[in-house]
């Protein structure tokens, strides 16, 4: 089974298995999502066929590193095996089948039954409750000082 292990700086690396075609964004409908600024929405897609895998910049802002060269926005690049695809602040390594049945101590998720993915779910409605919360208090922060310069016109003309 091909796998993609994804990291991010002081965090432990975690596997995601491929199947099909898999994007990787910011985006939480996207298969593996990287949430950070510095990832578009819908960076990259890993696309596993018969032929073997590859992957290929979606039109990213900032682009898609493969072995430190970036690649062309709709090229497809062939992976072959150890490939490390820096999206943003995550690396990913292609694991190839023969590789994947031997997982490497160091880096395999502790405690998870093979097979299962251990990426989780992107929390989209924790980002917007946040990002809401945020607003409601510039909103109040606004009124407020709307109301205190109300007020000082009102008391500094009767003054």
């Amino acid at each position: 089974m091909h796998r993609l292990r994804v990291s991010r700086l002081g965090t432990r690396p975690r596997e995601v298995a491929l199947h099909g075609d898999v994007t990787l964004g910011r985006h939480p409908d996207c298969v593996v999502s990287l949430p950070a600024r510095s990832v578009s929405t819908h960076h990259a897609r890993v696309h596993v066929g018969e032929d073997g895998c590859s992957v290929s910049d979606l039109g990213s802002s900032n682009g898609t590193l493969v072995d430190g060269q970036p690649i062309a926005a709709g090229t497809p690049l062939p992976l072959h095996g150890g490939e490390r695809i820096v999206i943003g602040p995550y690396v990913l390594q292609y694991v190839p089948p023969q590789a994947a049945a031997q997982p490497d101590a160091a880096t395999a998720p502790r405690g998870t039954p093979e097979g299962e993915d251990v990426l989780p779910p992107a929390s989209a409605a924790g980002r917007f409750r946040r990002a809401r919360r945020r607003r409601q208090a510039a909103a109040l922060a606004f009124l407020f000082l709307w109301i205190a310069f109300l007020l000082w016109l009102v008391l500094g003309g009767i003054l």
